[in-house]
């Protein structure tokens, strides 16, 4: 997971200081939207009980990627929140359907990997460097 964190923020020209998942996701084609700003939308396709106690979530509507967190979070919160929802359209977590895998449920596995995603892409800083990789 940190070798594909690290392909995106070179990708992006970002280092661990001006880090901004909304402007990956932005790039790649993954509209950011606010609860605030989709609140008609949610009751129309039925998210309003997602939103509760949820900080935001990744999905797909008629093949356009989206995903929507809570503005009213701290700004650290919303960045973590977008980075791990990046970290599930990155890992196809929306192209596979879901099924169980080594006796657990293949959601946890996602969710652990979305979180791993965004860890590295937020933290660069605390990765091994490539010579630290090799001699590993």
């Amino acid at each position: 997971m940190p070798a594909r964190a690290e392909d995106y923020l070179r990708r992006f020209g970002m280092e661990e200081t001006n880090v901004d998942p909304a402007k990956i996701s932005l790039a790649l084609g993954i509209k950011v939207i606010t609860y605030r700003e989709a609140a008609d939308l949610f009751d129309v396709l039925g998210f309003s009980k997602i939103t509760e106690n949820n900080d935001g979530f990744a999905v797909n509507i008629q093949n356009r990627p989206a995903i929507f967190y809570d503005y009213s979070r701290s700004p650290e919160r919303q960045r973590a929140t977008i980075a791990h929802e990046l970290g599930h359209f990155v890992n196809g977590d929306l192209e596979r359907p879901r099924a169980p895998c080594a006796g657990r449920c293949c959601d946890k596995c996602r969710e652990w990997q979305a979180d791993s995603f965004a860890f590295n892409l937020l933290f660069p800083d605390n990765q091994p460097k490539d010579e630290e990789r090799r001699n590993s």
